[in-house]
C-alpha cells in the first residue's frame, strides 16, 4: 500500500501476515514510466501503480545518525541540515541533548515538529559530557532497524557524499567500522586536513581511537556489540571518557575489522567550545606530553585494555594479555612510529590492565 509520495521518494506499507500488522517499510527511491502491467517484487527493488503509472523503486539505505548536544544553538542548523542533504541514503537524526541551556533544546522541540527525520530522546538526566550521551544514544537505540549507525557532533558540517559513501567503504571491505580524516576550519578562514588514515598496528586499538568519533560509521552487528558492552556495568565501558577510542577498540577486539578513510568526509568546527579539538600547535604538544608524565594517559591505555579485554571475552574471541610490554608498544602500540616511540619510553614497564573504570577516566 502506498502511504505517500515526495520527491521521487515514496513511503511503502506492507501488512505483514504474520502478525496481522501493519509495518512501515524503508523509504524507496522511485522512477516512475507510463506502462499497463505489474513488475514483481524482487529483492531490493519492486514497481507499483501510481494511477497507471508504474514506479520502479530501489530501496535506500537507512541509516541512523545519534547526535549528542548540549548548548550547540549556534552551530546545530548548519550540522543537522548537512545530515539531512545526504545523497543515496536516507538518514534518521536521533538526539540526546545533555540538559543545554541556549535554547538548543527547544530549537530541535520546534524543528521536530516539521521534520520527520529529526527524534528527539526524553531529556531524563544530565550526562555532563559527550562520552555519557553517546553511550546513552548507542543504548537507546536499537542497530537491528537500520542498515548502519551514525555518529554526529553539533557543531560540524559533513559533506554530502559522506554516508553514502562510507556505507560503500564498509560493504567494499567488509568491516564494522569506517572513520576519516576531517578538514578541520576555525572562524579566521583557516583550513588544515587532519590526517587519521595509516596502517593499523597490532595493538592500536589499546592506544588510541581510529580518528574523530564524529566521523565513524557502524554496521549493525557491530553496534550492537558495542551496546552488549555498555550494558555489563562490570566491564567498566560506560565509564571511559572516550567513546570513539572505546568504541574502535571493542570492534578490534571482537574481530571486527576497521577502515580509515584519508578522504575528509566532513569540515570539523574549532572554536572555544569544543570538548576535544583537533589537536594542533605547541599547547596541544604540552597537553599530551603532561599527560603522559602525571599518568593520565597510562589510566586511560590501562581502562581500555581492561574493557578490551572483557569485551573479547564476551564475544568469543581470541584473549588480550594483561600486560602489554614497552616492547610491544614500540613494535605494535600507536599507528605513527614517533608516537609509538614516546609512549615506550615513558612507559617503560608497559600498560597493565585495569582492576576497575571509575567514572570519568
Amino acid at each position: 500500500m502506498i502511504a505517500g509520495l515526495d520527491d521521487g521518494r515514496v513511503t511503502l506499507m506492507r501488512n505483514d501476515v504474520m502478525s496481522g500488522g501493519l509495518h512501515r517499510a524503508r523509504p524507496w527511491r522511485v522512477s516512475c514510466h507510463r506502462a499497463e502491467s505489474w513488475v514483481s517484487d524482487s529483492g531490493t527493488e519492486t514497481s507499483i501503480r501510481l494511477g497507471g503509472i508504474n514506479a520502479r523503486c530501489e530501496c535506500v539505505p537507512r541509516i541512523a545518525v545519534l547526535l549528542a548536544t548540549h548548548d550547540g544553538a549556534q552551530f546545530l542548523r548548519d550540522q543537522v541540515d548537512s545530515i539531512l542533504r545526504q545523497k543515496g541514503v536516507a538518514p534518521e537524526v536521533i538526539v540526546s541533548d545533555d540538559a543545554s541551556t541556549d535554547g538548543t533544546w527547544e530549537l530541535l522541540q520546534e524543528w521536530a515538529r516539521t521534520e520527520p527525520r529529526l527524534r528527539l530522546l526524553p531529556r531524563e538526566r544530565k550526562f555532563g559530557g559527550a562520552a555519557p550521551n553517546f553511550y546513552h544514544l548507542l543504548l537507546s537505540v536499537d542497530p537491528v532497524a537500520f542498515d548502519a549507525i551514525a555518529l554526529a557532533d553539533q557543531d560540524d558540517v559533513w559533506e554530502d557524499w559522506r554516508l553514502e559513501y562510507h556505507l560503500s567503504l564498509l560493504r567494499e571491505h567488509g568491516v564494522g567500522g569506517v572513520s576519516s580524516s576531517v578538514l578541520a576550519f576555525w572562524p579566521d578562514g583557516r583550513e588544515r586536513v587532519v590526517e587519521k588514515a595509516g596502517a593499523m598496528r597490532r595493538f592500536d586499538h589499546l592506544f588510541q581511537s581510529p580518528g574523530p568519533g564524529c566521523t565513524f560509521l557502524l554496521t549493525p552487528a557491530l553496534a550492537g556489540m558495542v551496546r552488549t558492552c555498555l550494558s555489563h556495568s562490570d566491564l567498566g565501558a560506560s565509564n571511559f571518557v572516550f567513546h570513539d577510542w572505546l568504541i574502535y577498540a571493542i570492534a578490534r577486539s571482537c574481530g571486527f575489522g576497521w577502515h580509515i578513510s584519508d578522504r575528509p568526509s566532513l569540515h570539523y568546527r574549532q572554536h572555544g567550545s569544543n570538548e576535544w579539538g583537533a589537536n594542533f600547535g605547541m599547547g596541544a604538544v604540552k597537553r599530551r606530553m603532561q599527560r603522559l608524565v602525571d599518568g593520565t594517559y597510562r589510566q586511560w591505555a590501562s581502562n581500555v585494555l581492561r574493557i578490551a579485554r572483557g569485551a573479547a571475552a564476551l564475544c568469543g574471541a581470541l584473549p588480550l594479555p594483561e600486560r602489554v610490554s614497552a616492547v610491544q608498544i614500540a613494535l605494535e602500540g600507536r599507528r605513527r612510529f614517533s608516537d609509538r616511540m614516546l609512549i615506550a619510553a615513558t612507559h617503560p614497564l608497559g600498560i597493565r590492565a585495569a582492576t576497575s573504570v571509575h567514572p570519568g577516566r
